[in-house]
């Protein structure tokens, strides 16, 4: 049987409203934001957020990374 490989590439985006202080920029809401995802006060999931999905085929690129182990590979999708 053939094999491909195919990249997944999930996006997903979620919009967020910050409140500054009246002086503020862009950049220190853009901040408070980044501060807050990695305290993971912000989390995207499939729940919140908007979800991109797409395929790209990866053949090439794995048949030149794994050479002749590439026929050897397990099979996630059958």
């Amino acid at each position: 049987m053939k094999k491909f490989a195919i990249c997944v590439t999930e996006t997903l985006t979620r919009t967020v409203v910050v409140e500054v202080d009246d002086d503020a920029t862009y950049d220190d809401a853009e901040e408070k934001v980044y501060q807050a995802y990695n305290n993971c006060d912000i989390v995207l999931n499939a729940d919140n957020s908007a979800v991109d999905f797409e395929c790209e085929d990866d053949t090439e690129n794995y048949m030149k990374l794994f050479e002749e182990d590439f026929d050897d590979l397990p099979v996630d999708i059958k």
